[in-house]
């Protein structure tokens, strides 16, 4: 975000410089080469502002979970992402549900109704990625595919689907059987916690999980010893924490008092 016109060509040459320090030769030319003024097609998904009303409360990019049939969305689920840093996209935790306004929701339903009609996407499970901007929604990845298995079981929590099931039943020719699913049962987030940089692991010490109001599981994914490669290797997760309580309030406070108490030694 820049506050005038003046600063455009200045922060423009630090994207450029920005790319050519992390984004490999190969990609990052044909890139440059076919943006010009007139044609403007570069996005950047990492500098991609949140909306000024959003960015205090840590809000504004979501990522959301649609079942589609007969190019209809029979689903619609959507999380709040939490970056792992202003200049680094990665999301660190996914919570459902959002808690953005009814405004900002629509707003998301209507861009995702959008995207499945422009793309014909016309059976199955969908992801998009997006930030509310300033200018409102912007689209920035869409995936015909269903998400990671951490994420499954947490949907399932919040909204008693089974994302499996139905696309299964999708596949078949079988009507979705949601029962009012949109409307939250419980809430969840799933926490990432991400190398910042290539090294090795030393040590990883979580913390014992105290709360009568929410449910932890957790997963190693790296051990000491392991070598990770921090940004380069997008989502080069060392373990996965999921908290599922009875509201984001309860979810919230335990995830910030398990994060808190993690001890990650990296060399």
């Amino acid at each position: 975000r820049i506050e005038t016109r003046a600063e455009l060509p200045v922060a423009f040459e630090d994207v450029c410089r920005d790319i050519a320090h992390t984004v490999p030769h190969e990609f990052r030319t044909p890139v440059l080469q076919a943006f010009t003024s007139e044609q403007a097609n570069l996005l950047l998904e990492e500098y991609l502002a949140p909306a000024q009303r959003l960015a205090r409360q840590g809000l504004g990019r979501v990522g959301i979970e649609l079942l589609v049939q007969n190019g209809q969305v029979k689903f619609f689920a959507m999380a709040d992402g939490e970056c792992v840093s202003a200049t680094d996209h990665r999301y660190a935790s996914l919570s459902f549900p959002s808690r953005l306004d009814a405004q900002d929701q629509q707003a998301f339903r209507d861009l995702a109704n959008q995207v499945v009609h422009a793309f014909g996407l016309s059976d199955g499970p969908v992801i998009l990625d997006a930030v509310m901007t300033d200018k409102g929604p912007q689209l920035y990845e869409v995936n015909a595919r269903m998400e990671g298995a951490m994420i499954l079981p947490v949907i399932e929590r919040c909204y008693g689907v089974d994302m499996v099931e139905q696309a299964l039943r999708i596949a078949a020719g079988l009507p979705v059987d949601l029962d009012a699913a949109e409307t939250p049962k419980w809430a969840g987030s799933v926490f990432l916690a991400l190398a910042g940089s290539r090294s090795r692991v030393v040590s990883i010490d979580l913390p014992e999980f105290d709360s009568d109001d929410c449910e932890c599981s957790v997963s190693l994914q790296k051990s000491p010893g392991d070598e990770v490669s921090g940004p380069e290797a997008p989502y080069d997760t060392l373990g996965v924490v999921t908290i599922t309580g009875p509201n984001r309030d309860a979810v919230d406070r335990c995830l910030h008092s398990y994060r808190s108490n993690m001890a990650i030694e990296l060399q």
